[in-house]
């Protein structure tokens, strides 16, 4: 028989090919084994890989390039005796003579010669048999089955093939005699298919480009080179990369000449209608086509390698490759059933089958939008309990005006979930729910007996924005009265609201009570979001109660329930995240609020409220500044400002007071004088019955700026002004404080007094409100709120620690800390004051001081007046303890 020699020889191996180790170290481990399995669908690089591997110089190799004529058993024997002996000239002498003779003999006969010549090659050989799934003949089949079964250890078989050939393989792979690559294997990574364009198509494309076109062929090497191939000479590269689809010419070309074109029609008929559908099973393609499919179809399609790709272990569900869903959609879509009946089909089999997200992000392409409307109705009211509103958000912007308005249900939930991104229009759905309709549409009877009291939650988050407290309270009263007892969700909601405006209203010891009573309603329903949403509003409410640590309790038993939801992130978990390193920032707990952000920012917008989004720039801003980062954490507050939304809770420090005071904590009296002199000119008489918990904030930061100004100039006139407006405002505020009943803010107030005080001398009273503010620090977990005020520092060697020890451990561990963020000087030292500094913190005399830094006597004594003013001491001792306080003198 005549030898075609040339489907002996290896395709020459490509000096560019991208390197993969991985892989090929996988055919190296062939070398130990009987047979190796090469098994992907067209234009995976099998062919390349087994090629660069053998020529590598691994091992001796023989190479087969079988075709669909090599399907008789004695022709299959005689092309492998040829390519063993390329392999290795002087082997398998005694089978290539009964091969060449007249009388060759019988298969059994020379598939015997075959093995006993095998067992002389001289050393291990790779025998590949490339696209072995040309072979149409189960004694073929057979023949392999035997030989490597029956082959001698140092004969190792490599096959390449498109489909699972009819080869033992389960009883290789349960003896551990085979190595397996399939198509996953072969996918080339982001990393691999930028090496690709570069090194074998010699495109520089962008990073962005390359990672792109890699998911979009899922890594699929002859996708990668075709989309090589449309690119090259062209310009606008990005927009190249954003067509290319299973429409581009060379994409399409390919897969019908080497995939389609090989499949029965009826074949092809089922792929034309499933092929809409991003994932399915034997029973939802049954349903769609209205007829049984066979579970063997699809197991065929997969071991074929007809680009159906088994998405579990039990092959139930399956999907189609990308691209080549593309092109069926775009050449062959006449051949199956209209998309949008497939869709509607589909979306009716999901929700039968309690897969609601499926259904509904099905509906989305049918163009069917009652059938979306149903849906959503009667799928959100339990989605939402883990599912992100955001999401509902989108769906509901795809249904038609007239479509929801004529559903008081969706009108609703939509109404609601629109008040904290589109105000106005929130209040027009909820007014529609309201309203109702006389031929209103219900599918879901159980959700509707739930609409007023929505409706009336949703009021009362109207009232509350608008600062109409009163009409706040009587709405989620009529939500209460209304709601069923047993919707615990909404009856929680409702209290949450309640409680609210008692914590806006500064009645803090109702608003815990209250949102304590909701949360024991959230904990009676199976809605996580709703738990850890209004376990947040608790613990907030704590916190800006002062009660720092049972705010803490709150947010670790919060934290612990997310644990137990694998790995499950519902809405309000980034706030609640958001809260805790807040606590761990008040703590100089640093590192772990940076760590906490740094999740809480992973988890992106939809584990986060939309009302409270601000708070993760604002508690990044916090330590920032913490961290003595005045410009990052400025950045943040202008984030945070941007996107602040509309929302019946009232931050109890208004962004724009913030600021202000963040760039007094620096020393910049500059950065909060516009905001400050904007204040001043609204500030008239004020007694405690006008103050809101706005206003207070606004006031105590204006307070503060006013003594920091008194505190940087010299005495007179403009001194005394500031003071005495510093005055009137803590006279005011200080029995307003008292009231709230804030232990935080009765510390900010206590501190801005001991400051105030100082400043007229009143060494004494600046003592005793002082250590006011550190027992409240002590008792309720307090640390940096303390750094927040100079006078700290200023007063530090006459604190009575008696019964601060606690406190003045922590404080003087942060305060001498050469890393700690202390609070800055009104007017910093200059470099000369510095190097006196340093020489008081010494045994040397005046004189002697003076004569090291060769200045005069007087000019030294000048330099340490100017010290102690600054540092606000009167003795070389207390200058150098309150140095060491700021870490001066590190």
């Amino acid at each position: 028989m005549a030898i075609v020699n040339t489907k002996l020889f290896a395709p020459r191996a490509s000096v560019s090919a991208v390197e993969r180790p991985a892989l090929e170290a996988e055919l190296h481990r062939g070398l130990n084994l009987p047979v190796t399995l090469v098994c992907a669908p067209a234009g995976f690089g099998k062919s390349q890989l087994l090629s660069t591997w053998a020529q590598s110089g691994a091992s001796q190799f023989g190479w087969l390039q079988l075709e669909a004529s090599d399907s008789d058993p004695i022709r299959l024997l005689h092309y492998l005796t040829a390519a063993l002996r390329r392999a290795q000239p002087a082997s398998m002498t005694t089978t290539w003579g009964l091969l060449e003779s007249a009388q060759s003999g019988s298969q059994d006969a020379i598939a015997l010669s075959f093995l006993n010549d095998a067992c002389d090659l001289q050393s291990d050989t790779a025998l590949v048999l490339d696209d072995f799934h040309t072979l149409d003949a189960p004694s073929c089949d057979a023949l392999i089955a035997q030989l490597i079964d029956y082959a001698p250890p140092q004969l190792h078989w490599y096959i390449a093939s498109r489909e699972d050939p009819s080869l033992p393989l389960a009883k290789w792979r349960a003896g551990g005699h085979l190595v397996e690559v399939r198509a996953n294997d072969l996918m080339f990574s982001e990393a691999e298919a930028e090496v690709f364009f570069r090194q074998c198509m010699g495109l520089a494309l962008p990073s962005e480009a390359s990672q792109a076109l890699c998911r979009r062929t899922e890594g699929w090497v002859a996708a990668l080179q075709l989309a090589g191939l449309s690119l090259k000479n062209k310009s606008d590269i990005q927009s190249q990369v954003a067509a290319f689809t299973g429409s581009n010419r060379f994409v399409t070309d390919y897969l019908m000449t080497e995939v389609l074109a090989n499949l029965p029609d009826s074949t092809k008929a089922f792929i034309a209608s499933t092929v809409y559908l991003p994932r399915f099973t034997v029973e939802l393609c049954s349903a769609v086509l209205g007829h049984e499919v066979p579970h063997q179809l699809l197991q065929e399609l997969e071991q074929n390698n007809g680009f159906v790709i088994a998405l579990d272990d039990q092959r139930c569900w399956y999907r189609y490759h990308h691209l080549f869903a593309d092109v069926v959609a775009n050449q062959h879509s006449q051949l199956g059933l209209d998309k949008n009946t497939v869709l509607e089909r589909a979306a009716r089999w999901f929700h039968q089958n309690q897969l609601p997200i499926e259904a509904i992000t099905t509906a989305l392409n049918c163009q069917h939008p009652t059938l979306l409307a149903d849906l959503i109705e009667l799928n959100w009211p339990q989605l939402r309990s883990h599912h992100s509103e955001a999401d509902f958000l989108l769906w509901m912007q795809q249904l038609p005006q007239n479509e929801i308005e004529q559903r008081p249900v969706l009108a609703a939930f939509y109404g609601l979930a629109l008040l904290s991104e589109n105000f106005p229009l929130g209040q027009q759905y909820l007014a529609v729910a309201d309203a109702g309709t006389v031929n209103a549409v219900i599918v879901n009877p159980t959700a509707q007996q739930s609409v007023a009291g929505i409706v009336a939650i949703g009021h009362a988050y109207i009232s509350g924005a608008q600062g109409d407290f009163m009409a706040t309270i009587e709405h989620t009263e009529a939500a209460i009265a209304c709601l069923p007892q047993q919707d615990h969700v909404w009856q929680g909601a409702a209290r949450a609201m309640r409680g609210i405006q008692y914590w806006c209203t500064g009645q803090l010891v109702d608003a815990v009570a209250t949102l304590r009573q909701a949360c024991k309603h959230m904990l009676a329903s199976d809605d996580a979001s709703a738990q850890i949403s209004t376990r947040f509003l608790l613990a907030s409410c704590l916190r800006t109660q002062g009660r720092l640590n049972e705010a803490t309790q709150e947010v670790s038993t919060g934290l612990a329930q997310l644990q137990m939801l694998n790995g499950v992130f519902p809405q309000g978990s980034v706030d609640l995240m958001v809260l805790r390193a807040e606590c761990h920032i008040e703590s100089n707990e640093l590192d772990e609020a940076r760590q906490l952000l740094e999740h809480a920012e992973n988890l992106g917008p939809a584990a986060q409220l939309a009302e409270s989004r601000h708070r993760l720039p604002i508690a990044r801003a916090s330590l920032a500044l913490a961290q003595g980062n005045y410009s990052a954490a400025m950045a943040e507050l202008n984030l945070a400002e941007n996107i602040k939304s509309h929302s019946p809770v009232i931050e109890f420090t208004p962004i724009p007071a913030l600021k202000a005071l963040f760039a007094l904590a620096q020393g910049k009296l500059t950065d909060a004088e516009d905001w400050a002199e904007a204040q001043l000119a609204a500030v008239d008489s004020l007694s405690p019955q006008d103050i809101t918990q706005e206003s207070a904030s606004n006031q105590w930061v204006l307070a503060v700026y006013c003594l920091r100004v008194a505190g940087a100039t010299s005495s007179g006139q403009n001194n005394q002004h500031y003071l005495a407006t510093a005055e009137s405002l803590l006279a005011a505020l200080t029995p307003w404080s008292e009231q709230l009943g804030s232990h935080e803010f009765s510390i900010d107030i206590a501190l801005a007094n001991a400051e105030l005080a100082w400043l007229q001398q009143r060494k004494k009273a600046a003592l005793q409100q002082l250590e006011r503010a550190l027992f409240l620090a002590q008792e309720y977990g307090y640390l940096r709120a303390l750094l927040s005020s100079p006078v700290v520092v200023k007063l530090w060697p006459d604190i009575n620690t008696g019964q601060l020890q606690a406190i003045h451990k922590k404080l003087s561990a942060l305060l001498l800390s050469p890393t700690a963020s202390a609070p800055a000087l009104a007017e910093p030292l200059s470099d000369r004051e510095l190097d006196v500094l340093r020489e008081l913190d010494s045994a040397l005399t005046g004189p002697e001081i003076a004569d090291k830094l060769f200045i005069s006597l007087n000019t030294f004594r000048t330099h340490s007046k100017n010290i102690y003013s600054k540092l606000g001491v009167n003795s070389r001792r207390s200058a150098v303890a309150a140095a060491q306080a700021l870490g001066l003198l590190s």
